[in-house]
């Protein structure tokens, strides 16, 4: 990218190497985390594919909300994605609660704490089901036929960074450790 910037030109082969190092860079902080499989919460499969559909998703958003002052004409072009994003990242979503929640006994705990503890349930329904989903969903359905406006790019941008903070959040806060060895 800063090779880019300095010549002025771009290159099909940078682009390339460019988004494969960024999807290595999304997805590095929950592969670390898929390795620990004394935290079910941690290790389940729905942890990579949650984390680079979170990625795109907010990448899109920002780079709507940056494209709305330099080239507005394409940002109602890009709602569609918007959308299909936003669904992909709902569906994962609950694809990892409920292979989570399915999992095993603390797997199950872990998901329950979520609801259960006094301040991750706030999180969870403010950050997540709030921030990450509902004022989200509002905003894609405003904007569904392109009629975008950058303030509105701008609200939905901050709803998806702070709700998607939040699930990272309860994700790595609720987890519980299953030992890997059983004492006798």
């Amino acid at each position: 990218g800063f090779i880019q910037i300095i010549s002025g030109s771009h290159n099909i082969v940078l682009n390339i190497i460019m988004g494969i190092l960024c999807l290595l860079i999304i997805s590095h902080g929950f592969v670390t985390m898929n390795v620990i499989r004394a935290l079910p919460a941690w290790s389940s499969n729905m942890v990579l594919p949650l984390s680079l559909i979170s990625g795109i998703w907010v990448g899109h958003q920002i780079l709507q909300f940056i494209l709305s002052f330099a080239r507005p004409e394409l940002v109602s072009g890009m709602e569609i994605f918007a959308a299909i994003f936003f669904f992909a990242y709902v569906l994962c979503i609950v694809l990892y609660g409920w292979g989570t929640f399915h999992s095993n006994e603390i797997g199950r705990e872990s998901m329950l704490m979520m609801l259960k503890d006094k301040k991750l349930r706030k999180i969870t329904l403010a950050g997540v089901g709030g921030l990450a989903i509902v004022l989200p969903l509002i905003f894609v359905l405003i904007m569904w036929g392109g009629s975008t406006n950058g303030f509105w790019v701008f609200l939905r941008m901050c709803f998806v960074i702070a709700g998607d903070l939040a699930i990272r959040y309860v994700i790595m806060k609720s987890a519980l450790y299953q030992p890997l060895i059983a004492r006798n």
